[in-house]
């Protein structure tokens, strides 16, 4: 079996998600970076290809699939804990010279439920993987 076959990814991937603790070290440092993206002021940000809608969606789906994957038996809290996420960073900018706008939340929490989805995914197609699945 050559390393890079599908068996050898799936297995690697498998090898990856059971440390669920470095998934929720990723998942913080990868909420952190959020907030600093979020909260520094627009004029200081570089143009990035993709409308803003677009960049809370794939941030957010991002976080979702993360913390999905550091806790698969607490998907609804995933969500919920992206999305309130997405919020409170999202109301928090007018403190810091950017616009609060509902569009982003939505798109924060639409792409929260994106994240997760492709965390089951995910981890199904690993458990797949694994000898004498049955799935």
């Amino acid at each position: 079996m050559s390393k890079w076959s599908i068996a050898g990814i799936r297995s690697i991937a498998a090898r990856c998600l059971r440390n669920r603790r470095m998934i929720r070290l990723v998942a913080v440092v990868w909420a952190l970076a959020l907030a600093v993206v979020m909260l520094l002021p627009s004029d200081s940000l570089p143009q990035a290809p993709g409308g803003d809608k677009l960049h809370h969606l794939v941030s957010f789906a991002v976080l979702g699939c993360i913390v999905a994957l550091g806790c698969p038996h607490r998907l609804i809290v995933a969500i919920g804990f992206a999305a309130i996420y997405g919020a409170v960073l999202e109301f928090l900018q007018p403190l810091t010279g950017r616009n609060a706008e509902l569009g982003d939340v939505i798109a924060d929490v639409s792409g929260a439920v994106l994240g997760v989805g492709l965390a089951l995914l995910l981890i199904r197609v690993v458990a797949q993987a694994r000898p004498g699945s049955t799935n």
